[in-house]
């Protein structure tokens, strides 16, 4: 597998250590499996949406059929060696993934979302209207 050659320092290296990973896996392409598909919408936070298109833009510059689903089951392919690497995660890897678990807000709203994503378009437009108001409600409730 042929390693980007236009990308910054810090993807480079990111991308390099997934490709050299994924290099020791045989046949990882080369298998025809069937694919799972979970559910054909899954709320995703904001930052990790950044990060996935930018591992997609990269993918598609550098020649490879990419799609946001490819690029999304390359980051989650790299997360899953390097924490099964002798060594494991980071302790600061493992201190944010626990501190973004740990964010009530952050998850009941990727919850929402996820949830959300079943209803109708019309439905969905006026829960987050009600929601929208409860929320200014609260604040001008702290404000006094």
């Amino acid at each position: 597998m042929r390693l980007p050659n236009s990308v910054s320092n810090r993807h480079y290296s990111i991308l390099r250590e997934m490709f050299i990973s994924m290099q020791s896996i045989p046949d990882i392409g080369c298998r025809c499996v069937e694919m799972v598909v979970v559910k054909k919408s899954v709320a995703i936070h904001p930052i990790i949406d950044k990060y996935v298109r930018k591992t997609w833009a990269l993918l598609v510059e550098e020649g490879y059929d990419a799609t946001y689903s490819t690029a999304v089951n390359l980051m989650l392919l790299a997360a899953i060696l390097e924490a099964t690497k002798e060594e494991g995660l980071s302790e600061r890897t493992r201190k944010l993934i626990w501190n973004f678990m740990e964010d009530e807000k952050t998850i009941k709203e990727l919850n929402l979302q996820d949830q959300l994503s079943s209803l109708p378009k019309h439905i969905i437009v006026k829960v987050k209207d009600e929601l929208h108001s409860e929320d200014d409600r609260i604040r001008t409730e702290k404000k006094m």
